[in-house]
């Protein structure tokens, strides 16, 4: 399509050299997404990103020596190249008038998706499209990452196999996330497919594609399986109405197109058949309505992200700050349906608006745009027949679709960028000859010499010169660009440090942290070592170990002092905010309540830590089930009473409020405790442990053995191992009348322990 564009006739041994570095180094970008680290956390992001970060920082170095030793490797800055750094300006601009810069830049530990992330994923963009620039760097692209996504499916059957989950996660760790990286690599395998030269290479891209598409049927989602449908779609129509192909293609885009419309209507018509049914993803497409669950709290989640665009329109409250900007225009009714905090808004386009503002959600659209045009202008180049730009399209427009039920993750960002570098490889070096022909092409152009006189100037010479590398064309570094490679090699290995190993180290070390929280003294010295190295990813880890504090009792006076230090260093960052989050605010108040079985001084401070967080977010019911309790502590029973009901009048339809609220009830003798305590039993869920046997213990105090008896029987489902449980249910069965029934459980509990031999024999004798 250019037929000046760059080709595989290097300059010289060091810019082949320097390409086939930068070529191993973005396959193995490729491969990163089979990292996962024995991380009880994080352990599908955090040293996967690391790992990208640091590959595509080394990858920059070596791409700006093949720069200077060759102007051809220097990425065109096409409409769609100052789209992304348009997008990239928008982010930093973002990020410095954010409410939290410090985030913003860094990000979470569970997304990895701050701004320096994103920058090199931009990065990767530029070098993709500076450094491949044939069709064979595309097409060895395009197996390399079809053969990382056969091991991700691999890894999804497998996981299916053993398990029987009906959502698969495989390698990237969550369902729908895999479906995004399946998706797009069925579009690969298409491209694979419809350009493979030999039979050979049209099987291997059929069998990728098979594979792809088991595992996004496996994951069960449906925003890629609607995304793959309309990518489906956009190339059927591309092909139908277009003069380009044959009439029988043609017709059988129309036929596939017609039947893709339909597609819906009949999973809609078979909902509870066993058509549907086999397919989790079918399944939940077929019950897909305006009531149900998730659609209800996708519907609220986008009126909460429409309330916090409108109050920071055009910069938006900052990258990964999603969860700051939910909080404060916070809805209730989203706890009808479920519990717990929102850190995106499972749809990328309100994500934009609310973290980025307007600027940012424009940028982003206009990559979009850039690339619609781009392929608009590389389908008028590309010869009759050829499928390559209709798959393209088609693969964006899926992308595109399925990004609006979710959110990226490293896996799709690392393809979505490498789609967008290739749309720019059609147009600017898109050419259908071998490298060879190109390059006699290009220098017929400028010279008008016949071909013969190109490979005599291409021919060995005594000067050292190889084939394709002629002795004016053969480049050195000139003495600037030593000291630039220099320079930036020197940066890159400080950033390599400061900004990856150090905050990777410091969060393998944390975990090592709440492995260790049986041992207190253990645990407080690993504390003060994770703490030392003061790196992007501290808060989340100091974050981790106050949950574990928390729920291993940190009242216990073993572990008073690891505690007060950590309470210390959450004050300290919850103090360098000047907008602090308020789960953290709740996560030190809980905190300081817990350590106050022990140093009743520490009550202030979680009151003052609850207050805090109701007035930053006031609609939260958890800071006041926070404030309750530790009112209720302090013996303010009225005080803690009214806000336990403050929290359940925000939503009457939330269990965990209305749970909370039942057994102070209880506790103080209310008569409308018992009724509290019912009717939190229908929103709330109680199959665990610790409230199944609060449930048998509260019956059993107020009289109710049939109740009692109930949710014991529960609670020796739950655990059928543990004896204690088998004979707590026989004295009850026994309280109860029901002797048969204490006699079997009270022989099931001696089978399991020894010990419970003379009371099975006192059953027996009917004592």
């Amino acid at each position: 399509m250019n037929p000046t564009a760059p080709t595989r006739d290097f300059t010289s041994p060091a810019a082949r050299n320097l390409f086939w570095a930068i070529t191993v180094g973005i396959w193995a970008v490729l491969a990163s997404v089979l990292i996962v680290t024995g991380q009880s956390r994080w352990a599908y992001t955090l040293s996967r990103t690391v790992f990208i970060r640091i590959d595509v920082e080394i990858l920059l170095v070596l791409a700006v020596a093949l720069a200077l030793l060759d102007r051809r490797f220097r990425p065109p800055l096409t409409p769609l190249a100052w789209s992304v750094l348009g997008y990239c300006g928008a982010l930093l601009l973002a990020t410095a008038f954010s409410l939290d810069s410090y985030q913003s830049w860094w990000g979470t530990l569970e997304r990895m998706d701050g701004t320096f992330t994103k920058l090199h994923y931009a990065v990767f963009f530029l070098i993709l499209t500076g450094v491949f620039r044939t069709c064979r760097d595309w097409t060895n692209f395009l197996h390399a990452s079809l053969a990382v996504s056969v091991l991700v499916a691999g890894k999804a059957v497998a996981e299916r196999l053993s398990t029987g989950l009906s959502r698969v996660a495989s390698t990237i760790g969550d369902p729908a996330l895999t479906a995004t990286y399946a998706l797009l690599q069925i579009f690969f395998a298409a491209l694979v497919t419809a350009g493979g030269r030999t039979r050979t290479a049209r099987l291997w891209g059929g069998a990728a594609m098979l594979l792809n598409v088991v595992t996004l049927l496996l994951t069960g989602d449906r925003g890629a399986t609607i995304g793959l449908g309309a990518g489906a779609l956009a190339v059927g129509l591309t092909v139908a109405l277009s003069s380009r192909y044959s009439t029988t293609l043609r017709r059988a885009a129309l036929a596939g197109t017609l039947l893709l419309l339909v597609v819906p209507f009949a999973v809609y018509a078979a909902r509870g058949t066993p058509l549907v049914r086999w397919n989790t993803a079918l399944e939940r497409l077929s019950q897909l309505s305006p009531h149900d669950s998730t659609t209800r709290t996708r519907l609220i989640t986008l009126g909460v992200s429409w309330r916090a665009f409108k109050a920071r329109p055009l910069l938006g409250y900052g990258p990964e700050l999603y969860t700051l900007a939910s909080v404060r225009h916070f809805n209730p009714d989203i706890l009808t349906y479920e519990q717990g905090w929102w850190d995106r808004s499972h749809n990328t386009l309100t994500d934009r608006l609310v973290m980025e503002g307007a600027i940012g959600l424009l940028a982003y659209l206009s990559i979009f745009i850039a690339a619609g045009l781009m392929l608009v202008r590389a389908f008028r180049l590309e010869p009759h027949g050829k499928l390559t730009v209709p798959i393209t399209a088609g693969m964006l427009s899926a992308y595109f679709v399925q990004n609006l039920f979710l959110f990226d993750s490293p896996s799709s960002y690392l393809l979505f960028f490498a789609v967008l570098a290739f749309v720019s490889f059609l147009v600017t070096g898109g050419s259908h000859t071998e490298p060879r022909e190109v390059a006699e092409q290009a220098k017929r152009a400028r010279i008008g010499t016949p071909a013969a006189a190109v490979r005599r100037r291409a021919s060995p010479s005594p000067s050292g010169g190889r084939r394709g590398e002629t002795t004016s064309s053969v480049r050195r570094f000139p003495r600037r660009g030593k000291v630039l490679i220099a320079g930036l090699a020197l940066f890159v290995l400080v950033t390599i440090y400061n900004a990856n190993l150090k905050g990777l180290a410091e969060a393998f070390l944390g975990d090592a942290l709440v492995a260790s929280i049986d041992d207190p003294h253990r645990f407080q010295e690993l504390f003060g070592q994770t703490v030392a190295y003061g790196s992007w990813a501290q808060d989340e880890v100091v974050g981790t170990a106050a949950d574990a504090l928390r729920a291993v009792g940190a009242g216990n006076p073993a572990y008073l002092a690891a505690s007060a230090a950590v309470a210390a260093q959450l004050e300290a960052q919850v103090g360098a905010h000047h907008n602090p989050d308020p789960g953290a605010l709740i996560r030190l108040g809980s905190l300081y309540q817990a350590m106050a079985v022990a140093d009743p001084t520490c009550l202030p401070k979680a009151e003052k830590a609850f207050q805090k967080a109701i007035e930053l977010a006031p609609k939260w019911p958890e800071s006041y089930d926070g404030l309750g309790a530790t009112y209720l502590t302090e013996g303010k029973v009225e005080e803690a009473l009214a806000l336990l009901k403050r929290a359940v009048e925000i939503n009457p339809s939330n269990g965990t409020a209305r749970w909370m609220y039942a057994f102070p009830l209880i506790w103080s003798h209310r008569a409308e405790g018992l009724a509290e305590l019912e009717a939190a039993l229908h929103n709330y869920n109680y199959y665990n442990r610790v409230d199944l046997k609060r449930l048998v213990n509260t019956y059993y105090q107020l009289h109710d053995l049939p109740r009692s008896i109930q949710f014991q029987l529960e609670l020796t489902q739950l655990e059928p191992g543990d004896a204690v449980h088998h004979a707590t249910l026989a004295r009850l069965y026994k309280e109860s009348g029901n002797t048969e029934g204490a006699l079997q459980e009270i022989r099931t509990a001696a089978q399991l322990d020894p010990r419970y031999r003379a009371a099975a024999g006192d059953f027996e004798r009917g004592r």
